[in-house]
C-alpha cells in the first residue's frame, strides 16, 4: 500500500506557514500518549560535519540517529529545549525504525530534493554493468503502521532450559533506533550474530525466563525464522526496494537504498 499524502502543512495562529509532518505510528511517551506529528529544518554545514566524526561516518544507523537528534525541531510536545540534549537524543533513538526511515525521507526532500542516485552493479554474471539509476523519493513504496508495537509469539519448538521446562510464548516489540545503531556493527562482522542480539533484545518470554544471548544463540532455526518472520510481517515506513531494469542486458532486479543514498 503506498502512501499518497507525503506531506502537510498547517497554518500557524501568527499568520507563517510551517511544515508539520506526521509519523506513521508515532512516539509513545511513558504516560502512553502517541506524539505523531513533528517539524524539521533543513541539513546544516554543522550537521556534517558531525555526522563525519569517528564512530558515527561508519554507521550508517549512528548517522540516522544524529541527524535526526539535530534536525527534528518538535515531536508532538516535545522539543529539544524542553527535554534538554540527552532526553531528547534517547527519545529519537526508542523512535521505531519505520518512523525513523520516513522522518528521514523527509529531512532528505527537505535539505536534498526528490531525486535520488542509486549505484548498483547488474547481477547478471555475464553483464557485470555499472548502473546509475535516478529515481525520485515518490516513487519509493511507503508501507503503513500496522497498529502492533510488540507481537505475541509461539515457538514452533521453544527453549529447552536445565529442568527440562519449556518456553514458547513469549512477547517481540518492533526494533527502534537504538537497536539498529547497536546492530549496524555487528550487521557487518557476522550477520547470523547481530541476529541473534536483535532477538535477544526485542524478545521477552512470558513465563518471566530472562533473555540473553545464550538462550538466542541456541533456538532452533525454525525458531529464530519464526520470530524474525514475525518482525518482517509488521515492517513499516519507506520500502528501500524498488525494481531496476540494466540499461545494457535487460535484466531487471531489485535495488536497495540507505542512509548514505540520503545524504
Amino acid at each position: 500500500m503506498r502512501e499518497e499524502a507525503f506531506e502537510t502543512k498547517i497554518s500557524l495562529a501568527d499568520g507563517d506557514d510551517e511544515e508539520v509532518f506526521e509519523m506513521l505510528a508515532g512516539y509513545k511517551d511513558e504516560d502512553g500518549v502517541i506524539h505523531k506529528d513533528f517539524t524539521l529544518r533543513e541539513i546544516t554545514g554543522k550537521d556534517e560535519e558531525a555526522i563525519q566524526h569517528n564512530g558515527v561516518k561508519s554507521n550508517g544507523a549512528k548517522i540516522i540517529n544524529v541527524l535526526l537528534s539535530r534536525c527534528v525541531t518538535r515531536i508532538g510536545a516535545y522539543t529539544p529545549k524542553s527535554l534538554g540534549k540527552d532526553k531528547w537524543e534517547k527519545l529519537i533513538k526508542n523512535l521505531l525504525v519505520g518512523d525513523q526511515d520516513y522522518i528521514f525521507s523527509h529531512l532528505r526532500k527537505l535539505s536534498v530534493g526528490d531525486e535520488i542516485q542509486l549505484v548498483h552493479v547488474c547481477p547478471n554474471r555475464d553483464c557485470k554493468a555499472k548502473l546509475e539509476t535516478f529515481v525520485d523519493l515518490d516513487e519509493f513504496e511507503i508501507i503503513p503502521f500496522g497498529g502492533n508495537r510488540e507481537i505475541d509469539f509461539e515457538l514452533p519448538k521453544g527453549y529447552e532450559d536445565k529442568k527440562g521446562v519449556i518456553h514458547r510464548t513469549g512477547i517481540v516489540r518492533l526494533p527502534n533506533g537504538l537497536d539498529r545503531e547497536l546492530l549496524t556493527p555487528a550487521a557487518k562482522a557476522n550477520e547470523a550474530r547481530a541476529e541473534t542480539i536483535m532477538l535477544t533484545r526485542v524478545c521477552t518470554f512470558e513465563d518471566g525466563l530472562s533473555v540473553d544471548e545464550e538462550i538466542m544463540g541456541n533456538l532452533v532455526r525454525r525458531d529464530r525464522d519464526y520470530l524474525q518472520k514475525l518482525l518482517r510481517d509488521n515492517l513499516f515506513g519507506v520500502n528501500p526496494e524498488i525494481d531496476i531494469t540494466c540499461d545494457s542486458c535487460g535484466e531487471t532486479f531489485k535495488g536497495s537504498l540507505n542512509a548514505s543514498n540520503f545524504i
